[in-house]
C-alpha cells in the first residue's frame, strides 16, 4: 500500500477523513470570526471611548491627578518631586515655628486701613517663607503652587490644596525631616474662607511588630488654633498620630487631680468614681518618686482649675470680661500673676468682680508652690507619656482595621460605619491592662447621652453603645472591677476573635515636652505669645 493511498477499508483513513471535516468547520468558523473582528474591535473601542468620556465628565477630579502622576493605578496618592528627592539633611525648625504660621496669619488678616497694605504684609511674609525654603527647589515649587491655589480660589482649589499638603508631608517624610503640617479651611458666609495650618515636630517615629506606624507629635506653632482631638489616623501609610500637647491638656486637667484620694469628691461627677482605678494603673505605670510628686501637688493643680472655672463662670453670670485660658501646668508666670493683681484692683467697688480676693490668693499661692516643686516637670511628662498610651492604642486599632467597613455582629442597625470603627478603637484601649481605666476616663469626660444615640456623631454613638455594655450604671455609677475582661469579651462578641493592640517596643517612659519654670521666669515673653490671662 502506498503511503498516501486512501484505502476505504483502512480505519485510520476513515478517522482522518472525519478529522479533516472537523478541521474544515473550524477553519470556516475562524474565517467568519476574522471577518467580524474589525467590527467587534470597533464596537469595543466605541464603548470604551464612551465610558471614558462618561468617567471624565463625572470624575474630573480623579482623572487629572492620575494623568498628572498624582495617583497610582490603585487610586492612591503619590508625589514625584519635580527636582528629585533630596539626599542632604534639611533643617526647617524656623519655617514651621515662625515663618509658615506668620504667612498664613498674614493671608487671613482682615484688619487694617487698606486692602493694599494687607496684601503687602502678606506678600512680605510669603517672600520670607519662600527665601527660607530656597535651600530646596522642591519646597520652593510647593510654596508657589500653594500660594497660587490659595490666591486664585481656595474653595474651588480645595482638592489641589489637599494634595499639596499630602505632597509636602510625603516629601519631608521620605527625606526623614521630623516635621509635619496639617491644615483646615473654614468657610464663612459672605466672607473669604480662612485657611489655617498647624505645625508639628515629630518627637518619636515608631513601628509595631506588624510594621504599623506610630508617631508622637508636639505642636510647634504659636497660633491659637486648638485641635478637637487627642490623636487621629490618616491611613495605613501615615499610621497613628498622637498630639502630645492635647494629651498634656487632658492629663493635667483630668488625671493629675485624681492622683490624690482626698480630692475625689471635688472631681467632676463622671470622673470621681474612676479615680481609684486610675490611681491603681498609675501605681504600676509611673515611677514611685514621680508619682509621689504628683500626689503632693494635685491639690494645687486642682485649685488652679477650680479658680479658673469660677472666674470663667462670671462671663455668663454677670458679664465679666476677664478670663483665664491656656492655664500653665506649673502655675501662673510672674507676669500673669501681676495681671491677676491688676484685675483684683479693678474689681473694687464693682458688682461683677473680675477676680475676688480669695480667688487671687488661691491661684497665686498654688502657682508659687508648683513653680518651686523639684522635679515637677519630670513628673508631669511621665504622666502625659503614660496617658498618651491610651490614645496610641485607640489610633493603632484604626490603623489595623484599615479603611474597610467593619462587620459588627451585635451592633444596632443605626450604628454607622464610622461609629463601628470608633467602637473597635475604644474597645482596644479599654481592654489594655495598663491604660484601660484612663481611656474610660477620657470617654466619660465626653458626657455621652445614651438616649440620643441616633443624633450623635461617630465617637458618641460608639461610646453610647460601649458604655451601656461595660458600665451599666453610667459614668456616674461604680465602674466594673473587671473592665479589661469585659472590653475584650465585648470586642470578641461584636468583631470576632482577634489579637489585641500592642505598642511598639521603643515606646518611651517619659518624653521631654515641657519648658522648666525656672527658665521661663527669667525669659521675656514675646508679643507673639498669648498670655494666660486676658481681659
Amino acid at each position: 500500500m502506498a503511503p498516501f493511498d486512501d484505502d476505504p477499508g483502512d480505519e485510520r483513513a476513515d478517522d482522518a477523513s472525519v478529522t479533516g471535516e472537523h478541521d474544515v468547520a473550524r477553519i470556516a468558523a475562524r474565517a467568519r470570526l476574522r471577518a467580524r473582528a474589525p467590527m467587534v474591535v470597533k464596537l469595543v473601542l466605541a464603548v470604551g471611548v464612551v465610558s471614558a468620556l462618561a468617567f471624565l465628565a463625572m470624575n474630573p477630579h480623579r482623572v487629572r491627578p492620575y494623568l498628572d502622576g498624582e495617583l497610582d493605578w490603585r487610586g492612591a496618592r503619590v508625589f514625584h518631586p519635580p527636582f528629585g528627592h533630596r539626599a542632604q539633611p534639611l533643617s526647617l525648625d524656623h519655617v514651621h515655628e515662625v515663618l509658615l504660621p506668620r504667612w498664613v496669619i498674614a493671608r487671613n488678616e482682615r484688619r487694617g486701613d487698606r486692602r493694599e497694605e494687607r496684601a503687602s504684609v502678606a506678600d512680605r511674609a510669603y517672600q520670607e517663607l519662600r527665601y527660607a525654603l530656597g535651600v530646596d527647589p522642591n519646597l520652593v515649587w510647593w510654596a508657589d503652587e500653594m500660594n497660587d491655589a490659595l490666591t486664585e480660589d481656595p474653595i474651588g482649589n480645595a482638592s489641589r490644596i489637599d494634595y499639596l499638603l499630602f505632597a509636602y508631608n510625603d516629601y519631608l517624610d521620605r527625606a526623614e525631616v521630623p516635621w509635619r503640617i496639617e491644615a483646615s479651611m473654614l468657610r464663612r458666609p459672605r466672607r473669604a474662607p480662612v485657611f489655617a495650618t498647624r505645625s508639628y515636630h515629630v518627637l518619636y517615629d515608631l513601628r509595631t511588630e506588624r510594621e504599623e506606624r506610630l508617631r508622637l507629635l508636639r505642636r510647634a506653632d504659636l497660633t491659637n488654633i486648638v485641635e478637637s482631638y487627642l490623636g487621629h489616623s490618616t491611613g495605613r501609610k501615615d499610621g497613628a498620630l498622637v498630639m502630645m500637647d492635647r494629651v498634656t491638656d487632658f492629663a493635667v486637667r483630668h488625671v493629675w487631680p485624681a492622683m490624690h484620694a482626698g480630692l475625689d469628691d471635688r472631681l467632676p461627677v463622671g470622673e470621681r468614681t474612676l479615680a481609684r482605678f486610675v490611681r491603681r494603673e498609675a501605681s504600676v505605670a509611673l515611677s514611685p518618686a514621680l508619682r509621689e510628686v504628683l500626689h503632693e501637688t494635685a491639690v494645687d493643680q486642682l485649685a488652679l482649675i477650680e479658680v479658673a472655672s469660677s472666674i470663667h463662670a462670671r462671663h455668663s453670670l454677670c458679664g465679666s470680661s476677664f478670663s483665664v485660658f491656656g492655664l500653665p501646668w506649673s502655675g501662673l508666670s510672674p507676669s500673669d500673676r501681676r495681671s491677676l493683681i491688676d484685675a483684683l484692683d479693678r474689681s473694687r467697688d464693682k458688682e461683677c468682680e473680675e477676680v475676688t480676693l480669695g480667688e487671687a490668693a488661691r491661684m497665686i499661692g498654688a502657682s508659687e508652690r508648683l513653680s518651686d516643686t523639684p522635679r515637677l516637670a519630670d513628673a508631669v511628662e511621665e504622666l502625659v507619656t503614660w496617658v498618651a498610651r491610651a490614645v496610641a492604642m485607640h489610633e493603632l486599632r484604626h490603623v489595623r482595621d484599615g479603611d474597610d467597613e467593619l462587620a459588627c455582629e451585635d451592633c444596632p442597625a443605626d450604628l454607622t460605619s464610622e461609629a463601628r470603627g470608633e467602637l473597635s478603637a475604644y474597645l482596644a484601649s479599654f481592654r489594655a491592662p495598663d491604660v484601660g481605666y484612663v481611656a474610660l476616663m477620657q470617654a466619660c469626660a465626653l458626657e455621652v447621652d445614651n438616649a440620643a444615640m441616633q443624633l450623635l456623631g461617630p465617637h458618641e454613638q460608639a461610646l453610647a453603645f460601649a458604655l451601656a455594655h461595660l458600665v451599666p450604671n453610667g459614668c456616674t455609677g461604680a465602674p466594673p472591677g473587671d473592665l479589661y475582661d469585659r472590653a475584650a469579651e465585648l470586642s470578641e462578641q461584636t468583631f470576632g476573635a482577634r489579637e489585641g493592640i500592642h505598642l511598639p517596643e521603643g515606646y518611651p517612659r517619659r518624653i521631654a515636652l515641657l519648658a522648666r519654670p525656672q527658665l521661663a521666669s527669667t525669659t521675656s515673653v514675646s508679643d507673639d505669645v498669648p498670655p494666660s490671662l486676658a481681659r
